[in-house]
């Protein structure tokens, strides 16, 4: 065999191997992306309203080329209305009793509902992962929940609810339903509060964290102790941080789009000083 022969029969060769290398990668994406898992593929996100500024939609896209697996649903006001209405109409009366002012507690209301009616993963406009979800939800996962820990310094001790991941129907989020509609049902201005405070009692991550670990022995539920471990980005965009290094080498290594930070910027709802439940 002359020289030039062998040197057809090399570049075949390699040409062959390196095509038998691609087929063999694309199957294992192609079984990553139908993994088996208890927690249904759905993503759900809410918005004021579904006409967003670029910024947002490019964090969506982003959510959304991460996995491709997943149904994708951004909701409304409207949607959200809706939903509640035509599917929980217990829970539609003590929605409507949360104050407007406090748009962030019927947030907080509605984003537990969708979850344990439909299943899958609730994030936050804001919010995101590192990795797909692929990499953070495994096969036998009911429910995962995450505590603020974001590396060198626990911000505070509350478990997330930005990033809620849970199966259809889970137990424990009828709990945490059903505790906010007796809250609000039983609201006294005095003792539950008012503002930020009060909203986290009432609807949000302090009252998500006691249903949780109030009954947590019952359940089959997984832990993740911090964020970094879990992979999640509370806020792309603020650049106020209390790890700029952390997030910083997150930005730089993996090409997220702002960074993973926790805002300490007071908002809105946080200066109300009026009752959180109309009870009228």
């Amino acid at each position: 065999m002359d020289k030039n022969n062998l040197l057809i029969l090399i570049i075949i060769l390699i040409i062959i191997i390196i095509i038998l290398k691609y087929i063999v990668y694309c199957r294992n994406i192609k079984d990553n992306f139908s993994q088996n898992q208890i927690i249904e593929k759905n993503i759900f996100q809410t918005a004021w309203s579904k006409d967003l500024p670029e910024n947002y939609t490019k964090l969506i896209n982003k959510l959304k080329k991460q996995n491709p697996e997943y149904k994708y649903y951004l909701l409304d006001d409207h949607d959200m209305k809706n939903f509640i209405r035509e599917n929980y109409p217990k829970y539609w009366k003590t929605f409507n009793m949360i104050n407007p002012e406090y748009i962030v507690a019927k947030s907080d209301y509605f984003r537990y509902m969708v979850v344990y009616h439909y299943g899958g993963v609730y994030f936050d406009l804001k919010s995101g992962a590192n990795v797909p979800l692929r990499n953070i939800i495994n096969p036998e996962d009911h429910l995962i929940i995450t505590n603020w820990l974001t590396g060198f310094k626990k911000v505070n001790d509350k478990v997330i609810n930005w990033c809620i991941i849970s199966k259809k129907g889970h137990p424990l989020l009828k709990k945490v339903l059903d505790t906010i509609h007796d809250k609000i049902l039983n609201y006294d201005y005095k003792k539950d509060g008012y503002g930020k405070n009060g909203v986290l009692n009432l609807t949000g991550p302090k009252l998500y964290e006691k249903v949780i670990y109030e009954n947590i022995d019952e359940y089959n539920i997984t832990v993740y102790t911090d964020l970094i471990n879990n992979k999640l980005i509370y806020n792309y965009f603020n650049t106020k941080f209390y790890h700029p290094f952390l997030c910083n080498l997150y930005n730089n290594t993996n090409g997220n789009i702002g960074y993973c930070t926790h805002t300490a910027k007071k908002i809105k709802y946080s200066l109300l000083k009026t009752p959180i439940v109309n009870q009228k």
